[in-house]
């Protein structure tokens, strides 16, 4: 139990929010590109990570008779298609609204 409390603090924004915001720019440059692009993309990945790859992905593969080796596989595809989309949604609605208004 005291290990789930300590996950689910550790893991719920709290711990990483005061930590990220103290980083300097010359520490940690191999994080500094991909957390950059992360949060480039991250409203693409909020809108259509569940709503629409999930629920699409579980409709056309059923998982719920997949192997454990499967469901490793549809989770990483999952996770690929999730970026992939989000990026071209940032690249090709986001940005060229940003530049118009």
């Amino acid at each position: 139990m005291e290990c789930v409390l300590f996950a689910a603090y550790f893991f719920d924004g709290r711990f990483f929010l005061p930590l990220l915001t103290q980083w300097k720019l010359t520490k940690f440059n191999l994080l500094r590109k991909p957390i950059i692009f992360i949060s480039g993309i991250s409203y693409a990945l909020y809108l259509l990570h569940y709503s629409v790859i999930l629920q699409l992905g579980q409709f056309y593969f059923p998982t719920n008779q997949l192997s454990q080796n499967q469901l490793h596989l549809f989770t990483i595809c999952y996770l690929v298609t999730t970026v992939l989309l989000a990026t071209l949604w940032f690249e090709l609605i986001e940005k060229p609204i940003r530049t118009f208004v």
